[in-house]
């Protein structure tokens, strides 16, 4: 009498089918946190390039550039060149990954050329929110252009 019962491979079946569903489980967890992540990287360092081209004096088509400014919008947001005359470029457009959104809204962020700070209206700093899938990524922006 060699080999296994019944009772002995659905018991094996069904324990390896709750290991499958865990790691499963684990895998999407994991997935959802990496998106959020490289959500915020991606914006960071899309906040430093703008800083930088505002920096260096990057014209991008402006006859006298005042800055860049990025805007936000709930699942998006903008780099663009100001211009004299109150005239913005865009440059880049930037879509939130599916799930991610900023909670709440920041307002927009404005560096100003030649190094002369960032213009966060009333604000010493702003800080940015990134939500989704239970988690969430905090960025802050303050008045000299340090991005954390």
């Amino acid at each position: 009498s060699f080999g296994f019962t019944l009772i002995e491979l659905l018991i094996s079946m069904s324990i390896m089918a709750l290991l499958f569903g865990i790691g499963v489980a684990r895998y999407l967890g994991f997935n959802q946190s990496q998106t959020i992540k490289q959500a915020a990287q991606k914006l960071k360092s899309d906040l430093r390039s703008a800083a930088n081209k505002a920096i260096t004096g990057e014209k991008n088509g402006c006859g006298t550039l005042d800055g860049y400014r990025v805007s936000f919008t709930s699942g998006e947001y903008v780099t663009s060149a100001a211009c004299s005359g109150a005239t913005f470029i865009a440059v880049n457009t930037v879509n939130l990954p599916t799930g991610v959104t900023f909670n709440p809204l920041p307002s927009s962020v404005f560096f100003k050329v030649l190094g002369q700070g960032v213009d966060l209206g009333a604000l010493s700093s702003l800080t940015i929110t990134l939500s989704g899938f239970s988690k969430t990524e905090i960025i802050t922006v303050n008045t000299s252009g340090e991005i954390q």
